[in-house]
């Protein structure tokens, strides 16, 4: 997660770097500042936040999060059973995505459940729009749990990333969420399927 949050960064300051540069021609010049200065300056400042990468503070594009143990609502519910859906990709005669479903037996469901209640996570409950969840989903996994109710979990297309949505919403209206990996767990659905 930490790779990805400093990747969008990345993206972020050359973004403004770009466009900084840009309006430098735009605008008049600086009797105070050659172009040149200007230019050094931003190599500077590179230089200086890639040497001090693990220094700088990044909670000014983070909202609040809090590392937990799992990525479900209440890990001790009973389920009654656990299916999971592959997406086969778009429809575009009826514009949905395509999803292949199976139940799982229940000796997998309950490897799939152990997995999800105690991998390491990270809650997100009012997150940026920088940090919302937009990648595309490979698997969908639905729990159903003894009470009728349903919960379902998430994986990002290609990556051991899972996630739930916490019914919780950002200052931009993007849902919170609550991310977790798990490598073994990513291995065993694609087998599966």
């Amino acid at each position: 997660m930490k790779k990805i949050v400093i990747v969008i960064l990345v993206l972020f300051i050359t973004f403004t770097l770009v466009a900084c540069d840009e309006n430098e021609y735009d605008a008049p010049p600086q009797a105070t500042e050659s172009p040149t200065t200007h230019q050094e300056n931003i190599e500077q400042t590179i230089s200086t936040d890639s040497a001090n990468e693990d220094e700088i503070d990044y909670s000014y594009y983070l909202s609040p999060r809090t590392a937990v143990t799992g990525i479900l609502a209440d890990s001790e519910r009973a389920f009654a059973e656990i299916s999971v859906a592959v997406n086969l990709g778009w429809d575009s005669e009826f514009e949905s995505l395509i999803w292949e479903e199976r139940t799982v037996d229940f000796e997998y469901a309950q490897m799939i459940h152990q997995i999800l209640s105690t991998m390491d996570a990270t809650e997100v409950l009012t997150p940026t729009h920088v940090e919302s969840q937009q990648a595309d989903t490979m698997f969908r996994i639905t729990i159903q749990y003894d009470d009728g109710s349903v919960e379902t979990v998430y994986s990002v297309w290609g990556a051991g990333t899972f996630y739930r949505y916490t019914g919780t919403y950002g200052p931009h209206n993007d849902p919170g969420y609550v991310v977790g990996m798990s490598e073994d767990l990513l291995a065993f659905l694609t087998d599966y399927f």
